[in-house]
């Protein structure tokens, strides 16, 4: 399981904390008791079942002391563009002793953090970080190389169709560089983001879990590896969700005005 879902409990657990501190003789009202019972039974479930599936399986063997700590990860969102960097990973693999391997991410931190040369230089960083993690609408699509291989590829018929003339190229691979695919996939993206507009001002503890799930989720990104749009994909159901009631908001708006 990624350690970045965390942060939807530390979302609720912060709503929860405002809620108690808004209405401390109410505490919490009853809807929101269901639904934290609710959450909190099916992560512990979800987990339970993961952990356990995987000690009791035997399709292979998981060594996890091998394991890369959050250090390796956070070292590697300070170098390049803040994404994937394989000379760490590289370098972790050598370190057999999960302490040393930690405390060698640790100092590559503190190296890293000293070559920026103040906190201005790495805000500067940050902000660029951002810009890479979000802007990019197609999510990184066509990126990694030609592993994403069609069915049928020389099928003249399937390769004429429409679907084929924007997610392939020439019928054998993802199109990473077809315009048509990106301007309507940035498009929708930005109208996307123009949605949240829309859910700046909700106040429900409900619309509220959500934008502090996503501010929570851009965090991380800016903190661990990111730099890409693609790792966006892990919390976008929640960036759909608010838009969906942002972009609501906003066409209502529009209509009730003319």
């Amino acid at each position: 399981m990624k350690p970045s879902l965390i942060i939807i409990s530390i979302a609720l657990g912060i709503i929860l904390g405002f809620k108690i501190i808004e209405s401390p003789k109410r505490m919490i009202d009853r809807m929101m008791m269901v639904h934290l019972c609710l959450f909190v039974i099916s992560a512990g479930i979800v987990v339970t079942v993961n952990r356990t599936f995987i000690q009791h399986q035997d399709f292979i063997y998981i060594d996890t002391k091998r394991a890369h700590p959050l250090t390796h990860f956070m070292a590697m969102g300070m170098h390049g563009n803040g994404g994937y960097y394989r000379p760490d990973g590289a370098m972790d693999d050598k370190i057999k002793s999960p302490v040393a391997r930690n405390q060698a991410n640790v100092r590559l931190i503190q190296d890293r953090f000293r070559n920026f040369n103040g906190l201005t230089n790495y805000g500067k960083f940050l902000v660029q970080k951002q810009i890479n993690n979000t802007a990019d609408g197609t999510f990184g699509w066509g990126q990694e190389g030609t592993f994403l291989q069609l069915n049928n590829p020389d099928n003249t018929k399937l390769n004429r169709s429409f679907i084929r003339k924007m997610f392939a190229n020439q019928g054998t691979v993802q199109a990473n560089e077809n315009f048509e695919y990106h301007f309507i996939v940035q498009l929708a993206w930005c109208s996307t983001l123009i949605g949240l507009i829309g859910v700046v001002n909700l106040h429900s503890w409900k619309i509220q879990f959500l934008k502090y799930s996503v501010v929570g989720f851009m965090l991380f990104l800016l903190l661990f590896e990111g730099g890409r749009s693609r790792y966006v994909i892990q919390f976008l159901p929640i960036v759909l969700i608010l838009t969906s009631v942002g972009s609501t908001r906003i066409l209502m708006r529009i209509w009730r005005n003319n």
